[in-house]
């Protein structure tokens, strides 16, 4: 487990519980992934958005 692994089967082991633990495994990675991607757009939107009041500033003033 210090190692990386996710999870572990213990013998015996039968097939169904190896079947949940990869459904549990998947949908964890996709839940991280997700939170990746959100994080990352929410990263984007505050930083452009003082881009673009800045901009319209600009635009503003030579537009008078």
């Amino acid at each position: 487990m210090r190692e990386g692994a996710y999870d572990y089967v213990t013998k015996p082991f039968h097939m169904e519980d190896i079947r949940i633990k990869i459904e549990r495994m998947l949908k964890e990675k996709k839940i991280a992934g997700s939170l990746k991607t959100m994080t990352g757009l929410s990263w984007a939107l505050i930083i452009s958005i003082p881009i673009w009041l800045i901009l319209g500033v600009i635009l503003s003033i030579l537009w008078k």
